[in-house]
């Protein structure tokens, strides 16, 4: 009751719908019964020899039986649309609920909880509460009805016959029920556990993919998304395979009254009752049984979708029961914006170790202090305690002189203004992205703060200028274009507390020149708390405080703190030397670099099954079969094709074997009735033949039960498993160009819920359909040999009702394509929520993201309210139909019988039939959402599979390892020119700078090179070889890459260093780790190298993370090194440590190396400067500072900072 109380309190105005749905559905349960009543009055008339019994009566019982049971389909067609309007609505408000209560979360939570294990949580759970509300519960109210049903056919009929057709529904029901409770409810919880696992590895495999085309992984190197795959696919195989023996008896008692029956008929006529009393009764208890064994079977599913849905209220109570940020009850207003931290201890949640240690300061209106300390040492955690992302473990945060606890969440949010270092936009315009820190700003205002951030070049060069749509995260933006748009919602914002976190790291040295000079027209008269490590930039700040351990070792301005030579005069040293670092080659062209070739993807048999491009093996020599085009279109494998086929013959058959019972029954009245009709001699089998044959029957019925419930329920998962692993394995194989076309939430639903649906669809309904199909055909070509009149009078429904449902199947295809769409559009705005819940809290967004979510969720909800009535409409109708089918065999067999060409007997055997055949049919009508739903899945899979993947030679380098550009150009999309007639040379030995503007191109010339996009026009070579035409796993077992945007994994320290090289050993690592200076912030770690790191590493710094980037690539020592912005976001004292870890790294190689900093590249062998896609300089540093250009006016901006 507690899971139906929680349900309750989402349906808002809607409740009143789900009783009248339990109300429509019990009368819907009453009204099935009654159709047999009036053909057990039809079998009366027939077998009580008054030969006044009218033809007219007959015919009226008949279409009285088809009209109620066709009225029992309306009946449960409205308490359908009902319970799905109602469920609808819990779904929707389960799903803005918890994400509004994520939103609220402190970012404490999102460390301790990936967003692939929120989304999955919110999403997926919500959609188990709509089965269950939608389908079991108004069904609950007809199954309750069964046992008052039985106890009055047995009070007005006959008892003996009515207890012995409920002794199998106890004993079936006895055996589920025991089996649901000693395994039902633990294997759900590891079921789920598991597929949350695997959703969030997901995540990380996608959002990674970068890192997993440099470094040569395979999804079988991702351990832990592979050993999940396998886990959950082992879990689910096993847990089917319990069920094997219980399921089949269940089905097999369940279906075997007629075993009972007979044999207690018989008994009753040697006891005395009249035989045609009895068959007439045997008659009815024959064709109800059937209905309360479905009721018994849905019974079991209530059961079971009742243990779902409180496990799914559990886990979505679980998540959103961390504690939020409380609003004060009386929410006071800051008098002014000075900000005073007071003896500030704190803690993350989950954790009791101070971070921080009695941290007091003042920062007065209009003064700017600056943070300064290594990585780790809690700079960023006491920014983040200023606009409230966490509450303090002890003492105070005051903005004029109130508690922010005290502040109400809108005025904080309001009063700060955060610039985050690594900024998250999301995927719209220009325009919106930059409004994000102002919704309501006018044109004028956006472009007064794009023009202050430096972002007019940025603009004008997009072909939409401020309306350009920019790709998932940023995708076709620079690291430092990227920074700027943040930078411009902070001056659009204008609050009076600006928070600056390295808010210029990846800008390049002009337009850092220029966005200073902005910032400090930004923050003049405002509190401003900013973090840098280049020191420069914070030089003449009013006070400076040096961060160690967690405490304020010193502070003062910067000629005080030189003038204590503590930590920040060694600091500042350490910056001048890592200003003037300057990386230098050494060339010795007699060393060749040794490339490993390591990698390899036969780690399991599944190479076995997949091509080189990673999809399954198709039968070539035979594109045009119907067989292959069938697996293609179904999206198998060839062993998954072999199961399907297996599945569908063996449902067939076991469809057919389960009509046993119905012709133990015929073979009785065979026996027992035509004596009785035609008054000839005594039955030829009595009560001992029948017990005996009912034996072998019942053994057939359950081997073949075992048969068809092991071919289709216990192969899915395995291919399930196969079909994850060949999409992972195909994304890792696409050019990165298809991801900025893609988004995160759509890749791994793909991954995921596709197929998670597609394991339902592919058990419980496409064989069914097929083998249905089969065995009806089957059935009809039998009966119609035995009499066909009849059987056209029985089957024409069947043709009708299947006609009806082709017909409209390209509407409720399209339907269905828009449904999903929806869907997948509401499961990308929680995505994107929890990607940006740091802009979204920073910019006091909750309302306007809120907004947006219940938007694209009330959509969703209408498309689907419209497609649940299109498509119960076209179901029920084709239901009614199938209903016709008794009354129009009743007719026809009434009219036969009394023109003496059909006898009693055989329309009698009819009429038990037609009450049995359409069973199957009707099976798949109430599946039939689950099938349309195939179409669109399976094409966006086979989309996926199809997409034209880079191929090439799998050859070795052997001429070097120059690379070449000719005339190169290059755009991500049609009218976004990035490269422009681009032609260079990097010399194996030699150093080569790209240096420029941000957005110059210089990023994506480094990814060209390593083949990450194929170019427009012109080719680059390696070696002499056109990449082009090498295949890009063997040309990157070439390169090793330090990316600007680090991507980790949730794995240990250990494991995301080892990525550069699976087979390497602990002291390998070990040793290219302390290279990265990775040593002293991974010894602070509870667990040391073995410490898992959280998603994308967000228990780190980001000058942490930087460090095991560039520990995996020293790890990797390939010949050829592109340096991507690689000391941006280190401190300055680690950036002295790594830069001799860099200088191993890039000794003896070709390397292609991105700065900003010109001192940087300054002893290069060559430098390009990249300017607007095109090479504005090229040459050695010393014949740039001579031209008097770029490199030398930046050269001179830098030297005057420094």
């Amino acid at each position: 009751m507690t899971t139906f109380k929680k349900l309750w309190g989402y349906m808002g105005r809607r409740r009143a719908l789900l009783p009248v749905a339990i109300v429509l559905s019990a009368l819907s349960g009453l009204a099935g019964l009654l159709p047999f009543v009036f053909i057990w009055l039809i079998a009366r008339e027939l077998l009580s020899g008054d030969d006044s019994a009218s033809q007219s009566s007959v015919i009226s019982y008949a279409w009285w039986a088809a009209g109620t049971a066709a009225g029992g389909v309306a009946l449960y067609f409205g308490a359908l649309m009902c319970s799905h309007l109602a469920a609808f609505r819990v779904e929707s408000n389960i799903r803005k609920s918890a994400m509004r209560r994520v939103i609220a979360m402190p970012l404490g939570f999102f460390d301790a909880n990936t967003s692939g294990r929120i989304r999955k949580i919110i999403d997926d759970n919500a959609g188990i509460t709509h089965s269950f509300l939608a389908h079991q519960l108004p069904d609950l109210a007809g199954t309750a009805l069964v046992p008052v049903a039985a106890v009055v056919l047995i009070a007005a009929f006959d008892w003996r016959l009515g207890l012995a057709c409920l002794i199998p529904e106890f004993i079936a029901m006895g055996i589920m029920a025991y089996t649901m409770n000693t395994r039902g409810r633990e294997f759900m919880r590891e079921y789920m556990t598991l597929l949350e696992r695997m959703n969030t590895e997901a995540v990380e495999y996608v959002r990674g993919i970068p890192v997993v085309k440099v470094f040569q992984q395979t999804v079988f190197s991702f351990k832990n998304f592979y050993r999940t795959i396998m886990q959950y696919s082992h879990t689910a195989t096993r847990y089917t395979r319990l069920w094997e023996r219980p399921m089949t008896l269940y089905t097999v008692i369940i279906n075997s009254f007629a075993f009972i029956l007979v044999p207690v008929a018989i008994i009753m006529t040697g006891a005395g009752e009249g035989l045609a009393y009895v068959i007439i009764n045997l008659i009815l208890f024959v064709l109800v049984t059937p209905v309360f064994s479905e009721c018994v079977m849905k019974s079991m599913y209530i059961g079971q979708a009742l243990g779902q849905a409180g496990e799914a209220v559990r886990r979505l109570d679980e998540l959103t029961s961390y504690p939020t940020l409380k609003e004060s009850d009386r929410p006071q207003t800051p008098r002014g914006h000075d900000i005073t931290f007071d003896n500030v201890v704190f803690a993350y949640p989950g954790t009791d170790k101070d971070v921080l240690h009695g941290i007091s300061f003042s920062i007065k209106q209009g003064q700017r202090i600056a943070l300064v300390g290594a990585s780790g040492s809690g700079k960023t955690t006491i920014a983040r305690l200023v606009p409230r992302f966490y509450d303090v473990s002890g003492g105070s945060v005051r903005i004029g002189g109130t508690d922010v606890r005290d502040i109400s969440h809108d005025v904080l949010m309001r009063t700060v203004s955060f610039v985050f270092q690594e900024p998250r936009l999301i995927k719209t315009t220009i325009l919106e992205n930059i409004r994000y820190g102002k919704p309501e700003a006018t044109l004028e205002e956006v472009n007064r703060a794009a023009d202050m951030a430096q972002c007019r070049e940025i603009i004008d060069r997009l072909p939409n200028g401020l309306n350009t749509v920019i790709g998932t995260e940023g995708t076709y933006l620079s690291g430092g274009e990227r920074q700027r748009i943040a930078l411009a919602r902070a001056f659009l914002k204008d609050a009076p507390i600006i928070v600056l976190d390295e808010a210029t790291a990846f800008a390049d040295p002009e337009n850092e020149h220029l966005m200073q000079r902005a910032l400090r027209e930004l923050t003049r008269g405002k509190t401003v708390l900013t973090i840098a490590h280049r020191l420069t930039s914070v030089a003449d700040a009013d006070e400076i405080l040096v961060i160690d351990g967690g405490r304020i070792a010193e502070r003062g301005t910067h000629d005080t703190l030189l003038g204590l030579k503590g930590i920040y005069y060694n600091r500042w040293n350490e910056y001048c030397q890592a200003v003037n670092w300057e990386i230098k080659s050494f060339k010795q062209n007699a060393i060749k670099p040794t490339v490993s070739e390591r990698t390899t993807t036969n780690e399991t048999t599944f190479s076995k099954q997949t091509n080189n491009d990673g999809t399954y093996k198709r039968d070539r020599n035979r594109p045009g079969s119907t067989a292959y085009g069938l697996a293609d279109k179904l999206a198998l494998s060839p062993k998954g094709y072999r199961d399907f086929k297996k599945g569908v013959a063996w449902t067939a058959i076991f469809n057919i074997v389960l009509m046993l019972p119905a012709i133990f029954v015929f073979l009785f009245l065979a026996d027992w009735l035509r004596p009785l009709l035609n008054g000839g001699a005594s039955p030829a089998h009595g009560l001992s033949y029948f017990c005996v044959l009912a034996v072998p029957f019942l053994a057939v019925m359950y081997v073949v039960g075992v048969f068809q419930y092991r071919s289709t329920y216990t192969s899915v998962y395995d291919e399930s498993a196969n079909r994850r692993i060949n999409l992972a394995e195909k994304l890792r194989r696409l050019p990165l160009a298809f991801f900025g076309e893609k988004n995160l939430s759509d890749l791994t639903s793909t991954i995921m819920d596709d197929c998670t649906d597609l394991e339902h669809t592919f058990s419980h309904c496409v064989p069914q359909l097929f083998a249905s199909l089969i065995s009806i055909t089957l059935i009809a070509v039998g009966m119609c040999i035995y009499c066909w009149p009849l059987a056209v009078a029985l089957f024409w429904v069947v043709p009708v009702a299947l006609g009806i449902l082709l017909l409209s199947r390209k509407g409720m295809r399209r339907s269905n394509k828009v449904n999903y769409m929806n869907k997948r559009a509401v499961t990308e705005v929680i995505q994107e929520g929890l990607d940006t819940v740091q802009e979204i809290k920073s910019y006091g967004q909750d309302a306007r993201y809120t907004l947006r979510l219940d938007q694209s969720i009330d959509h969703y909800e209408r498309v689907m309210t419209r497609n649940e009535l299109v498509l119960g409409i076209l179901v029920n109708g084709a239901q009614s139909i199938l209903k016709l089918g008794l009354a129009t065999v009743t007719t026809v067999g009434t009219w036969m019988m009394a023109a003496g060409t059909v006898d009693m007997f055989t329309f009698l055997v009819f009429l038990v039939i037609g009450s049995r055949v359409y069973g199957p049919i009707n099976e798949v009508l109430n599946n039939l959402a689950a099938l349309t739903y195939l179409d669109v899945r399976i094409s966006r899979m086979n989309e996926m599979e199809r997409m034209p993947v880079q191929e090439g030679a799998d050859v070795s380098i052997d001429g070097g390892f120059d690379i070449r550009f000719e005339h190169v150009s290059f755009a991500y999309e049609e009218g976004k020119q990035v490269l422009n007639d681009v032609s260079f040379t990097a010399r194996q030995g030699e150093i080569t700078a790209l240096i420029g503007p941000s957005g110059g191109g210089k990023s994506t010339a480094a990814k060209l090179a390593a083949r990450f996009w194929d170019v427009n026009s012109g080719r680059i070579t390696l070696g002499g070889v056109d990449i082009s035409t090498v295949d890009p796993e063997a040309l990157l077992r070439n390169f090793s890459v330090v990316f600007q945007d680090v991507v980790l994994f949730n794995a240990s320290v250990m494991d995301n260093i080892r990525i550069g090289r699976r087979d390497a050993t602990d002291e390998e690592v070990l040793r290219v780790a302390r290279l990265a200076c990775c040593d002293e912030f991974v010894n602070k770690l509870p667990d040391g190298y073995r410490t898992v790191i959280g998603e994308n590493g967000q228990t780190l710094s980001g000058g942490e993370r930087q460090r095991i980037s560039i520990a995996r690539a020293l790890l990797k020592d390939a010949p050829v090194v592109l340096l991507d912005e690689a000391t941006a976001s280190l401190d300055v004292e680690n950036e002295t440590l790594i830069q001799a870890g860099i200088s191993e790294l890039v000794r003896n190689k070709t390397v292609l190396i991105i700065a900003h900093r010109m001192r940087t590249v300054a002893n290069a062998d060559k430098i390009l400067v990249l300017s607007g896609g095109e090479i504005a300089e090229q040459g050695t540093p010393g014949e740039l500072k001579a031209r008097g250009g770029y490199f030398a006016r930046m050269l001179s901006l830098q030297g005057e900072k420094a």
